[in-house]
């Protein structure tokens, strides 16, 4: 995978999530080998919101709304989603046959909704960040043994609807890095000649590119819960960068053979 590929506003939709305090720039500047590279990632940033590549106003105007729209769309699967999810937990401690059985199920309702059904009036960012912290309980075999025997319908356990839930939450998080990434283009566009820009934006993405190298380069050196952490701060990367690679694949193959030299 190449950093080179992906666009100037994933770029800067990235760093943005990186380092907004609600979401991961915490847990970089809570590790000894990252938090020296914060500041240089500061500047990578706010170089890249300045002259990032974007589309002309009203474009990018479009292309937020659609956003809009899709957080949305997220957001109605979530509280759908969880809703669902809560109700049958506490349907199931209603019909446990024992004490003991009741108690299972109220524990693992009570560590995926710790705060009751407040998670469904949050914001999106409270939202995508309840989705974080609640993930980790799926790292429990014996919450997922309990969560995959109670059968939704056939083919489908409360496991699978509970990641449905939460898998939108982490979509609305990226969409929201999405929605203030175009907002700050729209808000910042600066009126510069063509080629002064192309050149600003050329040295701002090798400078974030660099940055973000030494980055996964530390990130490499982490050993237990700091290497954990970094892993789920860099997902969105990954596969940003597979669909960066996906799409110029998809160009290169699409463009038409050189002519042939001309006969003599």
């Amino acid at each position: 995978m190449s950093l080179r590929n992906l666009t100037s506003l994933e770029m800067l939709a990235l760093s943005a999530a990186w380092l907004d305090p609600q979401r991961h720039r915490g847990a970089l500047e809570a590790s000894s080998l990252l938090v020296a590279l914060v500041p240089a990632l500061d500047s990578a940033h706010a170089a890249m919101s300045a002259v990032a590549q974007a589309p002309e106003p009203a474009d990018a105007e479009q292309q937020l709304a659609v956003e809009r729209e899709v957080a949305r769309g997220l957001d109605r699967t979530h509280d759908r989603k969880g809703g669902g999810v809560h109700y049958v937990m506490v349907g199931a401690e209603s019909l446990a046959e024992s004490p003991e059985e009741e108690a299972v199920f109220a524990d693992v309702r009570a560590r995926l909704f710790p705060d009751g059904r407040e998670v469904f009036s949050a914001t999106y960012l409270a939202e995508s960040g309840n989705a974080e912290r609640i993930t980790k309980e799926l790292n429990d075999p014996a919450v997922c043994a309990v969560l995959d025997r109670i059968v939704v319908r056939e083919g489908r356990s409360l496991l699978d609807e509970t990641r449905a839930w939460l898998t939108a939450g982490h979509s609305l998080g990226v969409s929201e890095t999405r929605k203030t990434a175009l907002t700050a283009v729209i808000e910042a566009q600066a009126v510069e000649s063509p080629s002064s820009r192309r050149s600003e934006a050329v040295t701002a993405r090798v400078a974030w590119i660099q940055t973000v190298t030494a980055m996964l380069t530390n990130g490499k050196l982490l050993r237990g819960e700091e290497a954990v952490r970094f892993a789920a701060i860099m997902r969105e990367l990954y596969e940003c960068e597979a669909k960066a690679d996906e799409r110029v694949a998809r160009r290169r193959a699409a463009k038409p053979p050189a002519d042939p030299p001309p006969v003599a």
